[in-house]
């Protein structure tokens, strides 16, 4: 199941100690871009030690202002168990949140884990009645006609090997 957490911007000729330094002052001054990469910096640990844990945090301060980008990213840290337990249905709940918003990537992101679901014959406690592969197509169009090429190209790919879609 593809996903990943969106690189965040080094400069050409910087590196990246440099730039982690650039992105904590403009975060401090209340660059919610800055932040973002901030969390980014403090998550791969990229000219700063990895703090996974505080790059959560930064993501869900972000999140609770409205940025559906970081609210992606926080839903992907819940997936994977990046600096707080795992939890996959809190991760769908982050996920369906940005993607009701109209975020490609997160409706890509939820297509592929409500497929991932149906595909390991995995059901979340709160939905045991949820059709998850109906639900991940869904989702999974939805990418694709907001104009996310891997949402697009998964399809196909679906399309072509599978012989029910």
């Amino acid at each position: 199941m593809p996903t990943a957490i969106i690189p965040y911007f080094i400069p050409k000729g910087r590196n990246a100690y440099t730039t982690f330094h650039a992105y904590e002052r403009l975060a401090n001054d209340g660059c919610s871009v800055s932040t973002y990469n901030l969390a980014n910096c403090y998550l791969f640990g990229q000219g700063v030690k990895q703090n996974s844990a505080f790059a959560v945090h930064l993501l869900t301060q972000l999140a609770d202002n409205g940025d559906v980008e970081a609210l992606n990213n926080l839903a992907l840290c819940y997936k994977m168990g990046l600096g707080v337990k795992q939890n996959i249905g809190f991760a769908r709940d982050l996920f369906l949140s940005a993607a009701e918003r109209g975020h490609a990537r997160s409706q890509y992101n939820l297509g592929s884990l409500y497929l991932h679901l149906y595909n390991s014959k995995i059901t979340l406690a709160d939905n045991d009645d949820f059709d998850y592969f109906e639900n991940g197509m869904a989702y999974m169009e939805l990418a694709a006609f907001n104009g996310h090429v891997g949402a697009h190209d998964y399809l196909i790919f679906l399309k072509l090997n599978t012989p029910s879609v």
